[in-house]
């Protein structure tokens, strides 16, 4: 795991600090099309970037519009799409959680895609989801600063100190979980939850400034893994203990591979 790499600062001439700097233009470009192209279209749509526009100079500048496209865009793909993986990874190499969920998708689904109705209902799903995102929390860490002086722990953060928040590193610490570097969905009971700390656990991360799509992910997560493991069986074929790639979030070192069967 390069993780040494991870909090050397932006200006720092490494290949990959270069590699990430094109990246990002090129994606803000690709941000700045779409409100172009939205601009010149005189056709009404009910979306984001169209509640967005209606806003610009009301409230809203065209920095802000721009920035608030690329969170969501960014946000709303990389993150869910890497949480699938590694849930899938996961279930692969865990045949105990992987039958319980196909259980109860047959009790609940019977084969359909989740409705809005039936999504509650699927309580082993979202403790396996849970335990994915425990282990494998796409965005890993969390960068604050200190706007007043303050004491954490006994080590004091003077105003302006920027620190970081690590959920990869919390939520595998044996204060808070048994066998923490172990898969377990069936952690994630009632009682536990209500006595877990309420920062022992945020993938989302916390406080006022949470995930605004958090629900949207877990509702998007809750009907995209039921509906892909109803229809196929997954063999890991890459290393069940991967190493990792982090950057803006956390990415497999190489790629996860699978064996992917069709069922009947």
């Amino acid at each position: 795991m390069d993780n040494l790499t991870a909090f050397v600062p932006l200006w720092v001439p490494l290949p990959r600090n270069r590699r990430f700097k094109r990246r990002v233009a090129a994606f803000e470009s690709f941000v700045e099309e779409l409100i172009e192209q939205r601009r010149a279209d005189a056709a009404e749509r009910d979306d984001l970037l169209s509640l967005l526009l209606a806003h610009e100079g009301d409230g809203l500048t065209e920095t802000e519009i721009r920035d608030q496209m690329t969170t969501f865009l960014f946000a709303g793909h990389e993150t869910t799409s890497l949480a699938l993986t590694y849930a899938c990874m996961a279930l692969a190499t865990h045949p105990g959680p992987r039958e319980r969920l196909d259980r109860e998708h047959e009790r609940v689904l019977n084969g359909g895609i989740p409705s809005l109705a039936q999504v509650p209902q699927l309580e082993a799903t979202e403790r396996a989801i849970k335990e994915a995102l425990r282990l494998y929390p796409p965005v890993y860490v969390l960068f604050r600063e200190a706007n007043r002086d303050v004491e954490l722990g006994g080590y004091r953060v003077p105003s302006g100190q920027k620190i970081t928040v690590p959920q990869f590193w919390i939520h595998r610490k044996e204060a808070f979980y048994d066998d923490p570097d172990e898969f377990d969905p069936s952690r994630w009971t009632d009682g536990f939850e209500d006595e877990l700390h309420d920062y022992a656990y945020f993938p989302f991360g916390g406080g006022p400034r949470h995930c605004i799509g958090m629900r949207f992910a877990m509702q998007e997560l809750k009907t995209v893994l039921p509906t892909v493991l109803q229809r196929a069986d997954f063999e890991l074929l890459s290393d069940p203990d991967p190493d990792f790639s982090m950057g803006a979030t956390l990415r497999p070192a190489e790629d996860v591979r699978v064996r992917v069967r069709k069922r009947d």
